[in-house]
């Protein structure tokens, strides 16, 4: 299997199914990676322990570096306490070229992702409130031509996008705010 390239789903329904994402790092020809985090059987507490240390093994595979493409879905039923994405800082220069976020709730962009030299695509669906800061660190992302936020508002009723921001590369955006009457 080192000479994999591609899986197209893999389901994580446990935290132990979740430690075997550590594995994945030795699949050094793997580009693209779609990972479903499944923890809709589990309550409460428990499934939030589960998310949340499945998610740290996330991190380490990011870190890895040598993934193209990462798609994240997760569909633990009680998402409401959000997943910090700080910890998963990529240790060396990263190919990452595209990054989806699907049903993962954030409460705020890393700042690592500025670093993020190759991203062409980021969908982040959902980030709770977009910060002026979060609004830098996407705009810093040299290459990133395509931008899919969901968000359920901004700082004091706005998102604002100034010239200093950056987005040099953006050609197109995808902006859903939800639950409030923020304005871009």
């Amino acid at each position: 299997m080192h000479s994999l390239e591609e899986i197209r789903k893999y389901r994580v329904k446990s935290y132990e199914q979740g430690k075997s994402l550590q594995e994945f790092n030795k699949l050094t020809k793997l580009r693209t990676l779609k990972i479903k985090l499944d923890f809709d059987s589990l309550n409460g507490s428990e499934g939030l322990r589960q998310a949340q240390g499945c998610c740290s093994y996330l991190g380490t595979l990011l870190s890895s570096c040598n993934l193209y493409n990462l798609y994240i879905t997760e569909s633990y039923a009680d998402n409401e306490c959000p997943m910090s994405l700080d910890s998963w800082h990529p240790t060396a220069p990263c190919s990452l070229q595209k990054l989806c976020l699907e049903g993962c709730v954030i409460c705020k962009v890393p700042n690592w992702m500025a670093s993020l030299g190759n991203l062409v695509v980021l969908k982040l669906q959902c980030i709770l409130y977009l910060r002026p800061e979060d609004v830098e660190i996407l705009g810093a992302i040299p290459s990133l031509l395509f931008l899919k936020l969901e968000t359920a508002g901004g700082t004091n009723g706005r998102i604002t996008v100034h010239g200093r921001n950056g987005f040099r590369s953006l050609k197109y955006l995808d902006l859903n705010i939800f639950r409030c009457g923020t304005a871009l």
